[in-house]
Protein backbone atom coordinates (compact mmCIF):
# COMPACT_ATOMS: atom_id res chain seq x y z
CA UNK A 1 0.00 0.00 0.00
CA UNK A 2 1.07 3.74 -1.19
CA UNK A 3 2.33 5.74 1.88
CA UNK A 4 0.62 9.04 0.93
CA UNK A 5 1.10 10.62 4.48
CA UNK A 6 5.33 11.12 3.08
CA UNK A 7 6.46 14.59 1.28
CA UNK A 8 9.72 15.67 0.89
CA UNK A 9 10.98 19.08 1.66
CA UNK A 10 10.47 20.71 -0.97
CA UNK A 11 6.67 19.35 -1.02
CA UNK A 12 6.66 20.48 2.35
CA UNK A 13 7.75 24.61 1.56
CA UNK A 14 5.27 24.12 -1.18
CA UNK A 15 2.80 23.47 1.74
CA UNK A 16 3.76 26.16 3.68
CA UNK A 17 4.29 29.14 1.10
CA UNK A 18 0.36 27.71 0.36
CA UNK A 19 -0.75 28.20 3.68
CA UNK A 20 0.68 32.10 3.49
CA UNK A 21 1.14 33.70 -0.08
CA UNK A 22 -1.72 33.98 -2.36
CA UNK A 23 0.29 33.04 -5.51
CA UNK A 24 3.25 29.71 -4.70
CA UNK A 25 5.21 29.09 -7.75
CA UNK A 26 6.96 26.35 -7.75
CA UNK A 27 9.33 24.48 -10.43
CA UNK A 28 12.43 22.23 -11.08
CA UNK A 29 13.84 19.34 -13.12
CA UNK A 30 11.61 16.44 -14.21
CA UNK A 31 11.09 14.07 -11.19
CA UNK A 32 11.18 16.70 -9.33
CA UNK A 33 7.87 15.93 -7.15
CA UNK A 34 6.05 19.28 -8.88
CA UNK A 35 3.14 17.39 -9.39
CA UNK A 36 3.12 15.01 -6.43
CA UNK A 37 3.65 18.17 -4.24
CA UNK A 38 0.13 19.72 -6.19
CA UNK A 39 -1.21 16.16 -5.44
CA UNK A 40 -0.61 16.34 -1.54
CA UNK A 41 -1.48 20.10 -1.05
CA UNK A 42 -5.07 19.30 -3.08
CA UNK A 43 -5.20 16.08 -0.60
CA UNK A 44 -4.33 18.37 2.36
CA UNK A 45 -7.20 20.62 1.31
CA UNK A 46 -9.74 18.00 0.65
CA UNK A 47 -9.30 16.08 3.72
CA UNK A 48 -9.36 19.43 5.73
CA UNK A 49 -11.94 21.81 4.24
CA UNK A 50 -15.51 21.66 2.58
CA UNK A 51 -16.73 23.26 -0.39
CA UNK A 52 -13.41 23.84 -2.67
CA UNK A 53 -13.27 23.92 -6.30
CA UNK A 54 -9.43 22.87 -7.03
CA UNK A 55 -8.52 22.95 -10.41
CA UNK A 56 -5.49 21.28 -12.26
CA UNK A 57 -4.28 22.50 -15.72
CA UNK A 58 -2.02 21.97 -18.42
CA UNK A 59 -2.03 23.26 -21.87
CA UNK A 60 -2.74 20.09 -23.99
CA UNK A 61 -5.72 17.96 -23.14
CA UNK A 62 -3.61 14.66 -24.18
CA UNK A 63 -0.65 15.54 -21.64
CA UNK A 64 -3.07 16.71 -19.30
CA UNK A 65 -4.76 12.81 -19.14
CA UNK A 66 -1.73 10.98 -19.51
CA UNK A 67 0.80 12.99 -17.16
CA UNK A 68 -0.91 15.20 -14.70
CA UNK A 69 -4.04 13.07 -14.62
CA UNK A 70 -2.28 9.88 -14.09
CA UNK A 71 0.02 11.16 -11.41
CA UNK A 72 -2.68 12.52 -9.57
CA UNK A 73 -4.55 8.97 -9.79
CA UNK A 74 -1.40 7.39 -8.23
CA UNK A 75 -0.72 9.97 -5.20
CA UNK A 76 -4.04 11.44 -4.43
CA UNK A 77 -5.31 9.00 -1.90
CA UNK A 78 -8.40 6.88 -3.79
CA UNK A 79 -10.61 6.94 -0.14
CA UNK A 80 -10.77 11.14 -0.56
CA UNK A 81 -12.56 10.36 -3.87
CA UNK A 82 -16.57 10.11 -4.07
CA UNK A 83 -16.40 9.84 -8.40
CA UNK A 84 -14.38 10.21 -11.08
CA UNK A 85 -15.16 11.47 -14.26
CA UNK A 86 -12.53 12.42 -17.03
CA UNK A 87 -12.97 16.00 -16.35
CA UNK A 88 -13.79 15.95 -12.68
CA UNK A 89 -13.26 14.45 -9.47
CA UNK A 90 -16.34 14.93 -6.69
CA UNK A 91 -14.29 14.47 -3.28
CA UNK A 92 -15.44 14.31 0.24
CA UNK A 93 -16.24 17.32 2.25
CA UNK A 94 -18.11 18.62 -1.16
CA UNK A 95 -15.02 19.11 -2.53
CA UNK A 96 -14.12 18.91 -6.15
CA UNK A 97 -11.13 18.69 -8.70
CA UNK A 98 -11.24 19.89 -12.30
CA UNK A 99 -8.95 18.83 -15.07
CA UNK A 100 -8.68 21.38 -17.41
CA UNK A 101 -6.99 21.31 -20.36
CA UNK A 102 -6.32 25.24 -21.03
CA UNK A 103 -5.70 25.14 -24.78
CA UNK A 104 -6.57 29.04 -26.06
CA UNK A 105 -6.10 27.34 -29.96
CA UNK A 106 -9.13 24.79 -29.08
CA UNK A 107 -11.10 25.92 -26.63
CA UNK A 108 -13.99 28.64 -27.42
CA UNK A 109 -14.64 29.19 -23.55
CA UNK A 110 -10.90 29.84 -22.63
CA UNK A 111 -11.62 33.53 -21.41
CA UNK A 112 -14.51 32.47 -19.51
CA UNK A 113 -11.86 30.43 -17.53
CA UNK A 114 -10.96 33.58 -15.57
CA UNK A 115 -14.02 34.63 -14.32
CA UNK A 116 -14.43 31.36 -12.72
CA UNK A 117 -14.25 30.38 -8.58
CA UNK A 118 -11.43 28.29 -7.61
CA UNK A 119 -10.29 27.96 -4.18
CA UNK A 120 -6.94 26.97 -6.04
CA UNK A 121 -5.18 26.43 -9.40
CA UNK A 122 -2.35 24.40 -10.20
CA UNK A 123 -0.73 25.03 -13.60
CA UNK A 124 1.74 22.01 -14.52
CA UNK A 125 3.99 23.30 -17.42
CA UNK A 126 3.24 27.03 -17.23
CA UNK A 127 5.90 27.97 -19.07
CA UNK A 128 3.81 26.25 -22.18
CA UNK A 129 0.72 28.26 -21.68
CA UNK A 130 0.67 31.49 -23.58
CA UNK A 131 1.39 35.02 -22.29
CA UNK A 132 -2.16 35.99 -22.77
CA UNK A 133 -2.95 33.60 -19.49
Amino acid sequence: MRDYSAVTRNQMELWESFNSHLYTLFGGAKGGGKTVGAARVYQWIVSSVSGARLYVMREHFTTLKLSTQTSFGTWFDPALVIKKTTDYWECVNDNTIIFYAADITRDPNYEKLRGQEATAVFVDEASQFPSLF
